[in-house]
């Protein structure tokens, strides 16, 4: 082999072997920069756990500060006229329909039990009127939202100005309303039930785009006296009992419970 050949070769095996070095000391290095890494990523772990834990005392501190500021907040609006009236405005707004302005089923739940209550301690009836508005999901879906809210409103109207004025009225859900009547038997009920219908019957109501839409309603009565001793809820499944019959019966009619028999089923309130 000539001096020539010999030293190419052996300067070849010297440059694979530079390279061999070279790459053996990036790995090196890349692994230590793998280690650190892991290590940073720990630590970062850590501070973040610790964050967390400093995060939800701190959370638990502003919602207990927010909590004791709402409540002073609340007994400093109760010593003044103004924080009074404040406070009277969203109590009478959680106890109120938004859409036809009567009270919602919860006030007229009380209203029925302030009235249960009066009725222990004297002798004289009170009477439940519940009102459903026939045909009311084909009103719906045919004619629209807009139509829907037009005909409660309408009906919570005829409500307000056909009652007598120490009756309650409230939406109790849906197309559902009641009228609470106190000092009347069944009797009286139905005198006030056959003129709501006839009222309802008569109404011109129209669609927003002046289409006219024939309303009737199914009334059903239950009166309860001073030896009756059922609860709120009972006396309403009553006066529900009987406005069913009377859609089975076919509709814008009137029925009492103590028609269609005590032992009759009574729907439960959906």
């Amino acid at each position: 082999m000539s001096e020539a050949l010999w030293r190419k070769v052996i300067g070849g095996r010297n440059a694979r072997k530079t390279e061999i070095v070279k790459q053996s000391q990036e790995l090196r290095k890349a692994r230590e920069t793998i280690e650190h890494a892991g290590q940073a990523l720990e630590e970062a772990t850590v501070k973040v756990e610790k964050l967390e834990k400093r995060n939800t005392g701190l959370r638990a501190s502003l919602d207990k500060a927010l909590k004791e500021s709402d409540e002073k907040d609340h007994i400093q609006m109760l010593s003044t006229d103004v924080g009074r009236r404040v406070l009277g405005r969203r109590e009478e707004e959680a106890r109120t329909d938004p859409l036809t302005g009567i009270p919602n089923r919860r006030r007229f739940f009380e209203f029925v039990e302030e009235a249960t209550k009066r009725l222990r301690r004297r002798d004289k009836p009170v009477s439940l009127l519940y009102i459903d508005i026939d045909n009311f999901k084909t009103i719906n879906d045919t004619r629209g939202h807009d139509c829907r809210d037009v005909v409660l409103r309408e009906i919570s109207k005829t409500l307000r100005e056909t009652v007598r004025e120490a009756d309650e009225i409230g939406r109790w859900g849906g197309e559902e309303f009641l009228v609470l009547a106190e000092d009347a038997d069944e009797r009286d009920a139905t005198v006030l039930a056959d003129k709501l219908l006839k009222t309802v019957r008569t109404l011109k109501i129209l669609s927003p785009v002046g289409e006219p839409i024939p309303i009737t309603v199914s009334i059903g009565i239950a009166a309860k006296t001073k030896k009756d001793d059922f609860d709120v809820l009972t006396f309403v499944n009553r006066a529900d009992a009987a406005m069913y019959t009377a859609k089975q019966h076919g509709k814008n009619g009137v029925r009492a419970y103590s028609s269609i028999g005590k032992d009759e089923d009574m729907r439960n309130n959906e």
